[in-house]
């Protein structure tokens, strides 16, 4: 019996090492302590550095990162989100887009300041949606980046901390406790879908396919059932040694920024019951976290780190840019009451999905807003329209395209 155990125990210490060898160091550089936001694009990594501004870091060669440029900003950057030739930067009192076009000389397009103070930004289509922390959700028209204009808001009533726009709704954390889902299918025009209570402190957020994984300072790595938008609930949770700053989701895996332990990698195949698979201690404060290619990257407050870890590279892109829009059939189908409509994108569009009946009467409307480029998930609700077979149009651009569906009460 004691020489089963003995063994038992070295192959638990095997499988520790080899799980724990699968996180590997491949560069980093220091920075002015602050490092709070990162996002990744290309071969560069644009970090919101608190009172140094934003910081650009040539990361195509991982090994050796470098400075290539900077923004010197007027007040503390907290957030930043890349799209296209631009920085959406959050400066607390104000948006910033930064023109990164020459990321050695990057410069001010134009700015708009916060109700508030922003503290998280996101950007879908012609809109930056901003977690205003004393004014909840602000939604602001981009179209013109030198001249940005408040299109539409919603007073959450919390402290909002952080945003996330997957589909037609945008996942804003209020601090102090909620998760709140808003319809942002108009967006002059927002309005409440759902909210769930978090209990903690609740600080960032990553939206994929049905779940929304929150990294809160108190509980760790949260995961919420969203496929129901007007009644989230909890699917499952994972305690994290520190405090859970920053998530970001890669294939089946959540990578947490955890404070002082680092970077921990959760395994969410089972979303009800998440695992830890791999850890890193990080010399400074892990802030928030940011995977591309094969490579994650960890805003670790006085230093970018940039890490390697096995399984991630393996799919690393779970949802590539297609050539060209698609429209996939619904799940499930038939269904009740329910059903999810996925479609693709080149580039942010502008999409209308109408819902006819069998005689070709307009009965609803699943979709009408901006969306992002790559894939995207929308749950359509048949309400109190009776069991029969139901059409559904997408038109973005020029693309046009119908599918059939069967409701069954």
């Amino acid at each position: 019996m004691k020489m089963v155990f003995a063994i038992f125990c070295i192959l638990c210490l095997l499988a520790s090492a080899l799980s724990a060898q699968e996180i590997e160091y491949v560069g980093s550089i220091n920075l002015p302590d602050g490092a709070m936001g990162i996002f990744v694009s290309g071969d560069y990594a644009y970090v919101a550095n608190g009172y140094s501004g934003l910081l650009i870091i040539a990361s195509g060669n991982p090994s050796n990162p470098y400075l290539a440029g900077s923004f010197d900003t007027p007040g503390e950057s907290h957030d930043v989100f890349i799209s296209g030739s631009y920085a959406y930067l959050i400066d607390y009192s104000s948006l910033l887009i930064i023109n990164i076009g020459n990321p050695a000389n990057p410069s001010l397009m134009g700015s708009i300041d916060a109700l508030g103070n922003y503290y998280g930004v996101f950007v879908s289509g012609s809109y930056a949606y901003l977690a205003d922390v004393d004014s909840g959700l602000q939604i602001v028209d981009i179209s013109d980046p030198a001249n940005p204009s408040l299109a539409g808001s919603y007073d959450t009533q919390g402290y909002a901390w952080d945003v996330f726009v997957y589909g037609s709704y945008a996942y804003e954390l209020d601090n102090y406790p909620y998760l709140r889902i808003i319809n942002i299918s108009d967006p002059t025009n927002p309005s409440l879908a759902g909210s769930f209570n978090m209990s903690g402190s609740a600080f960032d957020i990553f939206v994929s396919g049905i779940y929304a994984y929150i990294a809160d300072l108190d509980l760790g790595l949260q995961i919420i059932n969203i496929s129901n938008p007007s009644n989230p609930s909890l699917a499952g949770s994972y305690d994290t040694p520190a405090n859970a700053n920053g998530v970001f989701i890669s294939g089946s895996y959540a990578c947490i920024a955890d404070g002082t332990s680092g970077l921990q990698i959760i395994d969410i195949s089972d979303p009800a019951n998440p695992s830890c698979v791999g850890s890193y201690d990080t010399p400074g404060g892990a802030v928030s976290v940011f995977v591309s290619s094969s490579y994650i990257y960890v805003a670790d407050w006085n230093s970018l780190m940039i890490l390697s870890f096995a399984p991630i590279g393996i799919d690393d892109d779970p949802d590539p840019i297609p050539a060209s829009p698609s429209l996939s059939p619904p799940y499930p189908n038939p269904f009740n009451a329910r059903t999810t409509i996925e479609f693709t994108l080149p580039q942010a569009a502008r999409v209308r999905i109408d819902i006819f009946d069998l005689a070709g009467r307009a009965v609803g409307v699943a979709a009408d807003g901006e969306f992002a480029a790559g894939t995207n998930r929308i749950i359509w609700d048949a309400g109190e329209l009776t069991s029969g077979v139901y059409f559904y149009r997408i038109r973005a651009g020029d693309f046009s395209k119908t599918n059939k569906m069967l409701l069954i009460e």
